[in-house]
């Protein structure tokens, strides 16, 4: 059912997430999940899988996404009559996503230390390096995300043009950016040929990069010391 329903999802990241939720709930089912079905997601069942998550260290946000893929495709279950809702699983159950003024932001401070950082002595030096990078990069670009930074087309003269890849559905206006000096530098380091950038040339795929790439900001993270 998670494969049917996120393989049909039209945005790539959105697929990409309904995978990781089911590979999250396959984890946790172990080796009886060829056996398990949709109609065994129960309210205890949910509440057993958020507890796991929150042991693995899992944020609150991630876990509620988990939680909102496998609702969807439960009530898409029960919507095409695969199962019924007897459970009352969503019912009864509630996700509980962490509130927007809850989250927590990186200080000026925290900022300019993450791209003042020396990993010249260090043995990941490289993949430390294009992860603060890429931090840079989605700074000079107003919070550009990594989906548009990995298909960021070339610039036209000293301005970049882009559609934020998360709303070109709604066909929003174009985010016009002009490159200063700390952004030019970063695309003399990483030009692409066809793109902006050369992730995308480098990356067998997205789902590769945008691994990779977290794996470095997790790291910078620690050494930062937050």
């Amino acid at each position: 059912r998670f494969e049917e329903y996120g393989g049909n999802r039209d945005c790539e990241k959105s697929k990409m997430r309904y995978n990781y939720a089911m590979r999250k709930i396959v984890d946790y089912i172990g080796e009886d999940a060829h056996s398990f079905l949709m109609s065994d997601v129960t309210y205890a069942f949910v509440v057993d899988l958020e507890r796991h998550l929150k042991q693995q260290g899992l944020k609150t946000n991630s876990i509620a996404g988990i939680m909102r893929n496998l609702k969807a495709v439960y009530n898409d279950s029960v919507n095409r009559g695969i199962i019924d809702d007897k459970n009352r699983t969503f019912k009864l159950y509630k996700i509980k996503p962490k509130k927007v003024g809850d989250i927590e932001y990186l200080t000026t401070e925290q900022v300019a230390r993450i791209l003042s950082m020396d990993f010249s002595r260090m043995r990941s030096h490289t993949r430390l390096e294009r992860a603060r990078d890429i931090f840079a990069i989605g700074l000079c670009l107003c919070g550009a995300n990594l989906a548009d930074i990995y298909e960021m087309q070339p610039a036209k003269g000293d301005e970049i043009v882009f559609v934020r890849k998360k709303i070109a559905r709604t066909e929003p206006p174009k985010v016009r950016i002009f490159i200063e000096n700390e952004l030019r530098t970063l695309i003399y380091k990483y030009k692409g040929v066809s793109h902006l950038f050369n992730f995308s040339e480098n990356s067998n795929d997205y789902a590769t990069f945008q691994r990779h790439v977290n794996r470095g900001f997790e790291a910078l993270s620690h050494l930062a010391g937050f």
